[in-house]
């Protein structure tokens, strides 16, 4: 579903009769002597709410959506292989190192969030956002045709470097082209996506492998289709208008905002784009950095009420522009870009969340097959294990539909909704890690699925909007480093409990 609107931007800027310079719907005075005329301008936020949600969004969500569903697809695809890889008779069985099996793309995504993040804050996000969806098809579908066990393990890296850069990329260019009412909502409505990675991943692995009895090699080569359609569809989206704002661009991010406003069929804002007035001013607004951390303590943080113009807004935008400089290398970015005492307190706290919760989400879904069996649960053939994994993964899309509607309403906000839904999955993923028959443990898996991975998609909506635009992608990428470390770790904490007693690890992963 291409999204034309680069192509759409060539008749926002013009010239008129009388010698005006024209920007989207807005004219600009050329001669000097004409300057005393008050000028109407208005704020990124100000433009964006003027035109609103529109089919521009749609068909980003869409765009943005299948990316995230390819990504997804890749990361889990590795454990749908894991009960094939222990078989006797598989073709690699001296080689198979399970644990390293379980790792691999962990590791990959480790760095590829360190490097493309950054590099998407230094050299803007269109770049990143689309090398890394081809580099995950042409790495995908070359894993398919890997001889040995070891090039399979550096392929599946190799995927995830580029899969941990794809990730923070798609969440800051839908974020940044949302309109500020509702914008929670909309980040949790791309999050659900990931929903529909998964059914995809385990009907794929259950029809190939159980129903078709075909090589396992038919797996990564049909999920790696995806990201060809993904790569498709990004080409057409142009580049960031508020990382072209913040990068003093502002004619062009005049250009884009108009485009996108005639393709939702309104007018483009009148006026001229200018830096926000808490930026004019280069001062930040008196109390603010109280009241957002304080906010944050309380479990109210990431309220739109909360929240100034731009991110946190701890740092005035051209205040900002002045203080974070250009990477002379792009994985020094992270370091060298979050740099202010404010901002680095935020992130160092959104990365500890991000790295408890992806341990227990790894942990869990990486050893569901392997937990589920030792259970008895195959007792009868892996398609029975399929079918109910299919039905413990069926649970996230309810519970990404109720986190959607409670994240707006001011009696429950951000934080307190994520405390929640934590709380929730932690007690579920006990009673898994409790229970011993077939239906108690789809029931209660599903459960945990239907609190976890809500909680997941509330990280993004805390990350992306507490931290200004220079430094959204490094920080969500330092945020997935952390994440991706605990997911690279979480496969041998499991393969250890798991050998000592499989409630033992599961329990572990519930408590984080």
């Amino acid at each position: 579903m291409p999204v034309e609107v680069a192509g759409k931007m060539e008749d926002a800027k013009g010239s008129t009769d009388d010698g005006r310079v024209r920007a989207g719907s807005c004219d600009f005075p050329s001669g000097a002597g004409e300057t005393e005329q008050a000028e109407k301008t208005y704020t990124f936020d100000e433009g964006m709410d003027a035109i609103g949600w529109g089919a521009f969004h749609r068909r980003l969500l869409m765009v943005c959506g299948v990316g995230y569903m390819a990504e997804v697809i890749e990361l889990v695809m590795t454990s749908f292989l894991i009960p094939v890889f222990e078989r006797e008779d598989f073709e690699w069985r001296g080689s198979v190192n399970i644990t390293l099996l379980g790792s691999c793309s962990y590791v990959g995504m480790f760095f590829g969030a360190l490097f493309w993040s950054a590099l998407s804050d230094s050299r803007g996000r269109r770049l990143a956002f689309v090398v890394t969806v081809a580099m995950t098809f042409v790495v995908g579908l070359g894993s398919a045709f890997a001889p040995t066990f070891g090039t399979f393990v550096f392929l599946r890296a190799l995927v995830g470097f580029a899969v941990g850069g794809q990730l923070p990329i798609d969440f800051a260019v839908y974020t940044e082209y949302l309109p500020s009412h509702g914008r929670g909502k909309h980040i949790v409505y791309l999050a659900t996506f990931a929903s529909g990675a998964l059914m995809i991943t385990t009907g794929t692995a259950y029809v190939i492998l159980e129903i078709l009895q075909a090589s396992w090699r038919w797996v990564p080569a049909l999920l790696a289709l995806p990201s060809l359609l993904t790569l498709f569809l990004r080409s057409r989206i142009p580049e960031s208008p508020r990382f072209l704002l913040v990068q003093d661009q502002l004619l062009e991010a005049e250009q884009v905002l108009a485009s996108v406003a005639r393709f939702n069929g309104v007018p483009p804002p009148s006026g001229r784009l200018v830096h926000s007035t808490i930026s004019a001013s280069h001062d930040v607004e008196p109390g603010m950095e109280r009241r957002v951390h304080t906010s944050m303590a309380r479990g109210s943080a990431g309220d739109e009420d909360d929240l100034p113009d731009d991110g946190v807004g701890l740092i005035s935008l051209r205040d900002e522009h002045s203080r974070f400089r250009r990477p002379r290398h792009p994985l020094l970015a992270p370091l060298q870009q979050i740099q202010d005492p404010r901002v680095r307190r935020v992130v160092a706290v959104l990365a500890f969340c991000w790295f408890m919760i992806q341990f227990g989400q790894v942990g869990v879904y990486v050893w569901a097959p392997s937990y589920f069996k030792s259970r008895g649960i195959a007792e009868d053939g892996d398609g029975h294990l399929y079918r109910d994994l299919l039905l413990m993964v069926s649970g996230q899309l309810p519970g990404l539909l109720l986190v959607s509607a409670l994240v707006e309403r001011p009696s429950f906000g951000r934080v307190r909704t994520v405390r929640f839904f934590l709380f929730a999955s932690g007690v579920c993923t006990m009673i898994l890690a409790a229970v011993s028959s077939e239906a108690f443990l789809v029931a209660s898996s599903a459960s945990t699925q239907f609190f976890l991975q809500s909680a997941y998609a509330l990280m993004y909506v805390l990350s992306l909007e507490l931290v200004p635009t220079q430094v959204r992608c490094s920080a969500l990428g330092v945020g997935h480093a952390c994440a991706r470390f605990s997911a690279a770790v979480a496969p041998s904490v499991g393969a250890a409990l798991l050998s000592v007693a499989p409630s033992l690890a599961i329990a572990t992963f519930a408590l984080s």
